[in-house]
């Protein structure tokens, strides 16, 4: 947290599972300290979790896919179907990390071996 408050601001300040050692009550705090920072003008979060109750915290726009195949990163908006069906409330954004796995625009989403 303190990474939030230093001056100078530093544009960009990355997280990697931000949400390891905090009580989960305490992660609606954590997310509003991260809102805050930004619409403050201070600087960019960017954070990677596979907490599906911190996810639940963002909205679908906030959240990008990162993906690797054959050997290559890459990063990008949610499959518009995703967006759509998380702007519908059907799906929560922590689903996207238990029931249907966020995917990238054009990736078609895998059937579970039985």
């Amino acid at each position: 947290m303190l990474a939030l408050y230093q001056t100078p601001t530093k544009q960009t300040v990355i997280f990697e599972h931000p949400e390891s050692g905090i009580h989960p009550g305490a992660l609606e705090t954590l997310f509003l300290e991260f809102k805050r920072h930004v619409r403050k003008g201070r600087g960019q979060v960017i954070l990677t979790t596979h907490s599906p109750q911190l996810l639940d915290y963002f909205d679908a726009d906030q959240i990008r896919v990162v993906d690797i195949d054959n050997h290559a990163t890459k990063i990008g908006a949610l499959d518009p179907a995703q967006k759509e069906s998380l702007h519908e409330h059907l799906l929560k954004p922590g689903e996207l990390l238990t029931v249907d796995p966020a995917r990238l625009e054009g990736q078609l989403a895998e059937v579970p071996k039985a």
